[in-house]
């Protein structure tokens, strides 16, 4: 559940290759701007002959080394082409600066870069380096007919492999490794378990325009594909076969695995409750760990849950939108410019708001009901959740789920300590820690999986 992140979008996958020589400096900088909020993006060039290559830096994202597509010069102007996320940058050089427009799906930016000195440079000691001690096959097969294709990576042991394992991300669009705030979990996830004799495949969301139209349905229905497709390949014929999921991939987890049946399922940061209980504690958690006044806290807390409510109630996004903004109208009309503008609440934020909550996604989410699911699962499951997890209550869930299995002797539930959402150790668990820190995933959480995945050999 990743609400917290409003430019994770922007700069998932930018680099490199083709210009014409240039006196250039290495490294330049500027900031992207919306509202109040602002990016800032940092372009690395590199002259290696006649060829020039570039990366860029996010570093309020804690992301280093973003490949641009490409990059090239025509006369006093610079291009950058960033293919697999539909965005662009066009500027004018002027001496040592560059002023233009970055443009992604449908939105221009205003970007002015400029040179400097300095890079912040995010070390990240577990991600794995080649060569591995294992295969990578890269896999691309289809969904459905007029659906873009699933592509990802599996993953093979040297010897035969136990079993098999789907990794399934979280809420917004994730690529194959669930890059987030510089960190790759699944890369990291994936090299554990490879290493312990499973085979892993992950794979990338759809592609963000037809992403945006999808629901977590239509994930599950995703997932499906892929257990079959991968049972019938000759080198995982006959194996068990599971599924993790994180986050919102736990629920993805329980709506395929009860059409699917698999072997077993492992659910991280998972979801046992109604979608607005978890978004209720996000801000409850997250605004305390901010420091919100007393009755900010209480007015945010009010007007969260009338707005699920309100879309509980609804059959029909364009009804719920009406009522959502009538309401929010209605709860701001005696208010001041300066506490409309604390709570969020301004015309331009309500018109957002409404917006929002009214997508595809956000609508099917908040009218699922997990448990429905959860009671057919037949096969083991594991339950993790992090102590000082923000985004999801570990306790109210890991009790929901294996409350609500048919079978809950053969569940395993754990509070893992010290663990936030993206089970990493911390200090508060609140999302601004998780660039920061340099760790990807606790030992302790890689150690749990492995030791009952074990247990589950016998």
């Amino acid at each position: 559940m990743k609400k917290w992140h409003i430019f994770i979008s922007v700069f998932l996958c930018l680099s490199a290759i083709h210009a014409q020589p240039q006196t250039w400096s290495e490294i330049h900088e500027g900031h992207l701007f919306l509202g109040n909020d602002s990016l800032k993006v940092v372009l690395v060039t590199s002259t290696e002959g006649d060829t020039l290559t570039a990366v860029m830096d996010s570093p309020d994202q804690y992301i280093n080394d973003i490949p641009v597509t490409s990059i090239r010069f025509i006369g006093d102007t610079l291009r950058l082409e960033v293919a697999s996320i539909g965005a662009t940058f066009r500027g004018t050089v002027c001496g040592d600066t560059i002023r233009g427009k970055f443009r992604q799906y449908g939105r221009a930016l205003p970007l002015t870069l400029k040179p400097t000195q300095e890079r912040l440079i995010f070390r990240r000691p577990q991600e794995p380096r080649r060569p591995f001690p294992y295969q990578e096959i890269e896999l691309t097969f289809s969904h459905k007919d007029g659906e873009p294709p699933t592509c990802g990576t599996l993953t093979l042991p040297p010897h035969k492999p136990y079993a098999t394992i789907v990794l399934i991300s979280g809420s917004g669009w994730q690529d194959r490794n669930e890059s987030v705030c510089g960190h790759q979990p699944f890369l990291v996830l994936a090299d554990s378990l490879t290493r312990c004799g499973y085979a892993v495949f992950r794979y990338d969301d759809a592609p963000v325009h037809r992403f945006n139209h999808l629901t977590t349905y239509d994930f599950a229905e995703q997932v499906g594909v892929i257990m079959d497709t991968l049972s019938r390949r000759p080198e995982l014929q006959g194996l068990p076969l599971g599924l993790l999921g994180h986050s919102e991939g736990s629920m993805v987890a329980f709506i395929a695995g009860a059409a699917h049946q698999p072997d077993f399922i492992i659910s991280l940061a998972g979801v046992g409750t109604s979608m607005r209980e978890v978004l209720l504690y996000q801000t409850m958690t997250l605004g305390a760990e901010s420091h919100w006044e007393e009755g900010l806290l209480r007015n945010s807390l009010l007007i969260n849950d009338r707005i699920y409510r309100l879309i509980e109630k609804s059959k029909h996004p364009d009804k719920e939108k009406k009522e959502i903004k009538k309401f929010l109208q209605r709860y701001t009309a005696d208010m001041t410019d300066a506490m409309r503008q604390q709570l969020h609440l301004t015309d331009i934020e309500i018109n957002a708001i409404c917006s929002t909550v009214t997508s595809d996604w956000f609508f099917a989410v908040m009218h699922l009901n997990i448990s429905q699911y959860i009671r057919k699962i037949q096969c083991p499951v594991l339950v993790l959740n992090g102590d000082k997890d923000a985004q999801v209550d570990g306790v109210q869930n890991i009790h929901a789920i294996i409350s609500q299995l048919p079978h809950p002797e053969q569940a395993h539930g754990q509070l893992l300590e010290g663990l936030n959402h993206l089970f990493q150790e911390c200090e508060t668990g609140h999302p601004d820690e998780y660039g920061k820190i340099e760790q990807t995933l606790s030992p302790l959480l890689l150690r749990t999986v492995a030791q009952w995945l074990e247990h589950l050999k016998k």
